[in-house]
């Protein structure tokens, strides 16, 4: 996901001027990884103001629809 959905034009627009983005290395971030309970690598979440998961993403996604999915959350569609 890094190099093709989050490197994407559109996407990287979204997660520039909406959101905040942080992208965790599950092999150096043990503690952090183990607290979201992910399932497999990609596992990509879109988290509210209050912290809890608005949406999530297991696998890979194109581009297109993961700035569908961030343009759904942050209310633009």
């Amino acid at each position: 996901m890094s190099v093709q959905t989050f490197a994407d034009p559109e996407v990287k627009k979204l997660l520039d001027e909406q959101l905040v983005f942080v992208e965790v290395n599950t092999d150096h971030e043990e503690e952090t990884a183990r607290w979201f309970a992910g399932s497999a690598i990609p596992d990509t979440r879109i988290l509210g103001l209050d912290g809890r998961t608005m949406d999530r993403v297991v696998g890979f996604e194109e581009p297109p629809s993961f700035a569908a999915r961030l343009r759904r959350a942050i209310g633009r569609e």
